[in-house]
């Protein structure tokens, strides 16, 4: 087909598929920034050297180390999860939850009871 022998209602579909193709493509462009950014990640902030995941991550190890130091001093008797929720000022449902997970994992950890640990070893 030859330019010369477009007639003007083809002309102005061929405008109007043009146009349609340029706001896809426009649509497109938009979408792999927004992925960039996703792959790329958030910058992180100047001047701090602990980011959100590894401030979790030592928050964490200094909870494990508590609750094994607290299930030590109590000795053969162990404690409650309230007596550990009481002197770690933390919910119940958290140390629940981190014996339910962590505590397992830890073979000197015993349930000795209801709620009740103590450390064997």
């Amino acid at each position: 087909m030859s330019l010369t022998s477009l007639t003007s209602a083809e002309l102005k579909q061929l405008v109007k598929l043009l146009e349609q193709k340029e706001a896809l493509q426009a649509r497109i462009n938009k979408s792999d920034q927004r992925l960039a950014a996703y792959e790329s990640g958030p910058a992180a902030p100047a001047g701090r050297a602990a980011t959100g995941p590894a401030r979790k991550v030592g928050q964490r190890r200094k909870l494990k180390k508590e609750i094994i130091n607290l299930l030590k001093k109590a000795g053969e008797n162990g404690t409650t999860i309230r007596e550990l929720s009481e002197r770690l000022g933390l919910k119940g449902n958290r140390l629940y939850a981190w014996f339910y997970g962590t505590g397992n994992r830890i073979a000197q950890i015993e349930k000795i009871g209801p709620a009740k640990y103590r450390w064997v070893g």
